[in-house]
């Protein structure tokens, strides 16, 4: 009653304000409805507002969510169930009242999940939600609702556990846009295929850039990912990608040195190179033999194998001797550039001290194999003589002769044919920068010695003190060497460079070479001088002047018109010729079957 009449007094007073707040104070919400109604309609939202905050205020979030929605106030119960954090009733409203704000609320809850370690909105809310809005034709929210799913972290293994579920919900989003929104479908489409590649599904990002024409972006994004069988079938019809795809699954394959593919895709030159560059040089024969690759190609690697050997051969000895062997099973190339690494390994192989010499047990026999291969490429470049500068041609042919001798030198001494071994021996003084001096002296005075030319001897190994000398005072040149001895000398060459180490390692060894020379020097029979040239005529010292007359093959020695045999394009004593082919029954320059020619 009392309220009653305070009510009739508010009222009279044109106060009705008064009189709904006095009930809703007194929480009378039918007689607040009741004066709202009638007197300040404006007011009856109001009353329903206050009267669901009580309600949420005692629990009762349902009765405050009806309240809320009769006062057509669905944003306040949108409030209440975030700040509840009641996640799907609050989708259920934003759907139901507040579309727009769908891809809104839907962010927020799983942000709110996030925090929580709750991993964020179940996959089946983005797709109930995004559905519910498709169906009342909400197209952008739909889309965006959609790509609020967020893919699963990896696990320890890099797995991701629900990835599909996820990427299914994103390709929900490519159709919506594609089917409804079409200015948002490129949009759509790149952003999705962004998330495939952080995910590793790269084969699927590519099928979605190619279906928008983004052909170049789906091809490259296979090839970062090294899906090459994808990226070719993207790349059919487009000569462009296509021989992009080639380059880079061709550039992989050399830097994983998978040889074995790059010889199925018809690389076999590639697979060579990259088998040549990490030493694999059986495989890289086994690929010119398997493939038939071009002769030219081939030596290409044959003479790179060569160089490689002999740039090594230093820490290797041995590999010298892989060098012939290479050389001899295959045809190296008769170009210029090739002359020097030729000549290289001829200086290297004749350079050898003797302790290497002794710890092959090829080494004779692979001098003789590195004669017979110079002698056929100096035949090849004799023939393309017009093209070759003369002066290559020249080192070319210096480094034949030199390697020829040496060989003889070693076949005489075995076959007992003592005076052709001297004079060989004699014949290697030319040949200074491709035999080092000391062993060509040392060569030649044991030589002598062994056929009791003492005189001779002692000349050459005097001077082989001398250039040991030289070595060991690491002497650039032969200026500091007295000529006296040597001055009318002129067939061999005295300004050789000086050798960088001893032919004869061992100091006992050079020691023993001083002995011998210092103790001859008391013999009053050694002239310790040479003879003239003319008195020279006929024996060993001829050959250390020199003559326009022809040098014989086999010795290296002048002949004379009487002595004279012209056989297989050179030039020999008769006599010396015959000795030899007799006991080899070869020819002594182009090593085919020979018999003596009388």
């Amino acid at each position: 009653e009392h309220f009653a009449e305070a009510e009739e007094e508010f009222i009279k007073a044109n106060k009705p304000k008064e009189a709904i707040d006095m009930y809703v104070h007194q929480r009378e919400w039918a007689n607040a409805i009741r004066v709202a109604e009638t007197y300040e309609p404006a007011a009856v939202s109001d009353v329903y507002v206050s009267q669901a905050q009580i309600k949420l205020d005692a629990g009762d979030y349902k009765e405050a969510e009806d309240l809320y929605l009769v006062a057509s106030q669905p944003d306040l119960a949108l409030q209440m169930y975030q700040q509840l954090e009641k996640w799907q009733d609050a989708l259920r409203i934003a759907q139901m009242h507040l579309p727009h704000k769908v891809t809104e609320v839907s962010m927020a809850y799983q942000s709110s999940q996030a925090r929580a370690g709750k991993g964020g909105a179940s996959k089946s809310d983005y797709l109930s939600t995004g559905r519910s809005l498709e169906q009342s034709h909400q197209w952008q929210q739909a889309i965006d609702t959609y790509l609020g799913a967020r893919a699963p972290s990896p696990d320890s293994h890099g797995e991701y556990d629900g990835l599909n579920e996820v990427i299914n919900i994103w390709e929900r989003a490519i159709n919506v846009a594609r089917g409804n929104v079409p200015n948002r479908y490129v949009e759509v489409s790149l952003e999705v295929a962004k998330r495939l590649v952080a995910v590793r599904r790269d084969e699927t990002a590519a099928d979605i850039l190619f279906e928008i024409g983004r052909h170049e972006e789906a091809v490259n994004v296979c090839l970062d990912a090294h899906c090459f069988d994808k990226a070719k079938a993207l790349a059919q019809g487009n000569s462009v990608l296509k021989k992009k795809v080639e380059e880079v699954y061709e550039n992989h394959l050399v830097n994983n040195e998978d040889t074995t593919e790059l010889v199925d895709i018809g690389r076999a030159e590639v697979a060579m190179d990259v088998a040549a560059k990490r030493g694999d040089w059986d495989k890289v024969w086994d690929v010119a033999t398997k493939m038939r690759v071009n002769h030219s190609v081939i030596g290409k690697y044959v003479l790179m194998r060569v160089d490689e050997c002999v740039k090594k051969s230093a820490a290797s000895n041995h590999l010298l001797d892989d060098a012939i062997k290479t050389l001899n099973k295959r045809q190296g190339p008769v170009t210029p550039e090739a002359i020097p690494v030729y000549e290289r390994l001829g200086q290297a192989v004749l350079s050898r001290t003797i302790i290497q010499e002794n710890n092959s047990s090829e080494h004779t026999t692979n001098v003789g194999i590195l004669r017979d291969v110079l002698y056929r490429l100096n035949s090849q470049y004799r023939l393309q003589q017009r093209n070759l500068d003369d002066r290559l041609l020249d080192r070319m042919e210096n480094v034949l002769m030199a390697t020829h001798y040496q060989s003889l030198f070693y076949t005489a001494k075995s076959l007992g044919m003592k005076d052709m071994h001297a004079k060989c021996a004699i014949t290697l003084l030319k040949y200074p920068n491709v035999l080092p001096q000391d062993k060509a002296l040392y060569q030649a005075g044991n030589a002598c010695r062994e056929i009791g030319n003492n005189n001779l001897a002692f000349m050459l190994l005097n001077r082989y003190v001398d250039i040991a000398e030289a070595i060991d005072e690491n002497a650039i040149d032969a200026s500091g060497i007295d000529n006296t001895d040597y001055q009318n000398i002129d067939g061999i060459p005295l300004d050789g460079p000086i050798p960088k180490f001893h032919y004869l390692v061992e100091e006992d060894d050079r020691e023993d070479i001083r002995t011998w020379v210092l103790a001859v020097v008391t013999d009053a029979n050694i002239e310790q001088r040479f003879p003239s040239r003319d008195q020279s005529r006929s024996t060993l010292y001829e050959g250390l002047y020199a003559t326009e007359r022809p040098s014989c093959i086999v010795t290296g020695f002048p002949i004379y018109p009487a002595d004279l045999l012209e056989v297989n394009h050179s030039s020999a004593n008769r006599k010396d010729w015959n000795a030899y082919v007799s006991k080899t029954k070869t020819c002594p320059w182009t090593g085919q079957p020979q018999t003596p020619l009388f």
